[in-house]
């Protein structure tokens, strides 16, 4: 990814990032307070944890985007896991997608949907290979339903879900078609 500097880095949220200097509409300042106030404290005691879009800058690294992930899961009625209907009993492992956000000066760059194909990648390449996890889940600002969709991610369709009075329905993604469709690794590549 470029950025002012020329280029974006995906990494984990540091102690030294400068979490106060991300800007964000005031409808949205929850996302900003979460970063400031709670991301790094979820992250020191393994509840969730943020990645950032860090930019370059004079100044130094500046977080122009970030997202925030923890486990979870997604109830049987709601995705369908149609190559293992014995799984169909249970609710489904996930990992969630606890908040996402952008600065608002960088908004329209990609950054979110970069973070997001790296949660992907995450998952599938990380998670799955050692514990059960089947879907990428999230529960949707009503506005950006439509930017989710065009991501991959599919709007869970139930009476509960698509209530007008539910401001944030929940969202999923098939991590499982994803990991199926991956190239396979090279012979001797090891993790």
């Amino acid at each position: 990814m470029s950025g002012e500097d020329g280029t974006f880095e995906i990494r984990a949220l540091a102690p030294s990032d400068a979490v106060h200097k991300f800007e964000i509409a005031h409808i949205d300042d929850a996302h900003r307070a979460f970063l400031k106030k709670l991301a790094g404290k979820f992250c020191d005691s393994n509840i969730s944890k943020t990645y950032v879009a860090v930019e370059g800058t004079d100044q130094g690294p500046r977080i122009r985007s970030y997202v925030n992930i923890l486990l979870s899961e997604i109830r049987k009625g709601w995705a369908a896991t149609d190559d293992c209907p014995e799984a169909q009993r249970f609710n489904y492992p996930a990992v969630k997608i606890g908040r996402l956000a952008t600065d608002r000066r960088y908004e329209g760059r990609g950054l979110g949907s970069s973070l997001i194909e790296f949660v992907a990648g995450l998952a599938v390449g990380k998670v799955m290979p050692h514990v059960g996890c089947r879907f990428l889940i999230l529960d949707a600002n009503r506005p950006k339903i439509e930017y989710y969709e065009r991501r991959g991610f599919i709007l869970v369709k139930n009476d509960e879900n698509l209530a007008a009075t539910n401001q944030n329905p929940v969202m999923f993604m098939d991590l499982h078609k994803i990991a199926m469709s991956a190239p396979e690794p090279q012979a001797g590549v090891q993790d």
